[in-house]
């Protein structure tokens, strides 16, 4: 087999070298993505080391960092990614020599996405927050938001994941209110990225009604642009979810569903998620050497590909927890003590995330600042001094304008609650043209008083049954008494209910966003978000914070 192979590769590298004779270093290099398109892997390691040589002949550390870019590629795509990774260190060295190379961000990004899936948050950050401060420096919105959301995905596992979903949801509102065309040109992208992060961060709170709705999105989205990664990550969250409410049969369909998914380009980043739900799943229903074998497995794949994942902490405690049950307490220490020292590790780990990364980049940006300050003139020095005069002077009249203008946003809102409350959606046109009208309009009054409308399958046909008439009649009342249609009619009373409920009660402000259109009877998130914003010219999330800002000034 293998001389085969390997007479397949001289072949198509003298094929290949005769197509080069005439090219250039550039048109060699996008030959690899042709390559790459068309998954022709042993065209993309020819490629690759042929760039590498090219780079050695020439010694230009540009065509070093390109060369080592591609050849990390190909082992990515044929899924090892730790020797991805480790040919990103070595083309990042490269930058040393060639600091301007037009595509140092996208260098970062890829490291930093290599060792996130690896689970080394460590190198993953400090990758991410170059390519931030790169962002931030060009004032680049699209580079900044491609870099945010997987700081906001480890920050989720490292911090408060509630953080992680407050970072999502505003990148949500960030993409849909964006005009940049980079950003509205990749909304999918960004969309299911954010999905997937609210997916694991809601899974992690034991918010899994939430959670649920996101992993479904995603398999839908995943249809409808016909992609098996992005079903792939839906139907792991969902057999997730379903391994841990203790759903077995469910658990154990999706991840039947995933083993026969065809298409996927990245199935070896999900076994070991795989084998733990499987381990859980048989552990649970005392299916004990399936259950280690599972755990076996995970070992093996962690030996391969030297994943590092927090979760898999969980590992060690099944281990013991198996062994303890099949009566090897020697065997179950051992693990209770790999689990203790794993948990302990982790918790250092999360530590250094949180404390020693950012604050190094945050004393970073300090010390720079020093520095340039250090090496300034006297006269530099004055000018200084007399540019802190003129900006204090600056800040106080900066804040004499702030407060005059929050003044007037406070009346701008207040004016906004009391126009809200002029447009009472249940008040009616008080001449009716029957009196059969006049019937229903009161017996409508008093099923909007047991909010009828909270039901999200509620129909006309439905309503007119309650009312003991027709959906003609009841359609022509509506449209004649409450000047819209059944549908406008409906929205309008799930939007004052929700503004009313906003408004009333402060631990309904601290729903989460999908929470708040389901209690309020929308069916999904766009047509609450759309109808509330259209009726306060505000989406929800700031209508609340407006709301707190005006019971804190209020009090």
């Amino acid at each position: 087999m293998n001389s085969v192979l390997s007479q397949d590769v001289k072949e198509r590298a003298l094929k290949l070298r005769k197509e080069w004779s005439e090219k250039s270093f550039q048109e060699i290099y996008e030959d690899f993505t042709e390559f790459y398109d068309t998954s022709d892997t042993l065209s993309m390691r020819i490629t690759a080391e042929k760039l590498l040589k090219e780079a050695k002949y020439t010694e230009n550390p540009e065509y070093y960092i390109m060369g080592y870019h591609r050849l990390s590629d190909y082992f990515r795509v044929i899924e090892k990614y730790d020797e991805a990774a480790s040919l990103m260190d070595t083309a990042i060295v490269y930058l040393d020599k060639s600091p301007n190379f037009y595509k140092k961000t996208q260098l970062f990004l890829v490291n930093g996405s290599l060792n996130r899936v690896l689970g080394r948050y460590e190198k993953a950050i400090e990758n991410y927050l170059l390519n931030l401060e790169i962002a931030k420096k060009d004032k680049n919105e699209f580079l900044e938001l491609m870099t945010k959301i997987p700081i906001a995905k480890i920050k989720g596992q490292v911090y408060d994941p509630k953080e992680a979903i407050e970072i999502c949801l505003e990148s949500i509102q960030l993409i849909e209110d964006s005009q940049n065309p980079l950003i509205r040109e990749h909304y999918d992208k960004f969309l299911i990225d954010l999905w997937t992060t609210l997916a694991n961060k809601y899974i992690s709170i034991y918010d899994y009604k939430t959670a649920l709705y996101y992993c479904n999105q995603l398999i839908e989205k995943g249809k409808q642009t016909n992609d098996s990664n992005i079903i792939a990550t839906g139907i792991i969250g969902l057999s997730d979810i379903y391994s841990l409410t203790a759903e077995y049969d469910k658990t154990l369909s999706y991840l039947e569903t995933f083993d026969n998914l065809e298409g996927l380009t990245n199935k070896v980043f999900y076994q070991p998620f795989v084998h733990l739900f499987y381990a859980r799943i048989y552990f649970y229903t005392n299916e004990y050497s399936k259950a280690l074998t599972a755990l076996e497995k995970i070992d093996e794949l962690q030996k391969e590909r030297s994943f590092d994942f927090f979760v898999l902490q969980e590992k060690y405690v099944l281990y013991a927890k198996t062994y303890q049950s099949l009566g090897e307490i020697d065997e179950s220490l051992t693990y209770f003590n790999k689990a203790n020292n794993v948990y302990r590790n982790n918790i250092e780990r999360k530590s250094k995330l949180s404390q020693n990364i950012i604050e190094r980049y945050n004393l970073a940006d300090f010390k720079n600042e020093i520095s340039v300050l250090s090496k300034r003139t006297n006269a530099q020095r004055r000018l200084f001094w007399k540019a802190t005069i003129l900006l204090f002077l600056g800040v106080i009249i900066f804040m004499a304008y702030f407060n005059l203008k929050q003044k007037k946003n406070k009346e701008k809102f207040n004016r906004l609650l009391k126009q809200i409350d002029r447009q009472q959606v249940g008040i009616r046109n008080k001449f009716y043209k029957d009196s059969k009208s006049k019937d229903i309009l009161d017996e409508l009054d008093i099923l909007e008083k047991k909010l009828f409308f909270l039901d999200d399958s509620i129909t006309l046909y439905q309503l007119a049954k309650m009312l003991n008439t027709n959906t003609t009649y009841l359609s022509r009342v509506i449209n004649m008494e409450k000047k819209c249609s059944f549908s406008k009619y409906l929205t309008n009373l799930r939007i004052t209910y929700a503004i009313h409920k906003l408004r009333t009660d402060k631990k309904f402000r601290m729903y989460s966003i999908e929470a708040l259109y389901k209690e309020s009877g929308f069916k999904s998130l766009n047509p609450f978000l759309n109808a509330f914003k259209a009726t306060t010219n505000l989406y929800p999330s700031y209508f609340i914070r407006r709301l707190n800002k005006h019971d804190n000034l209020s009090s």
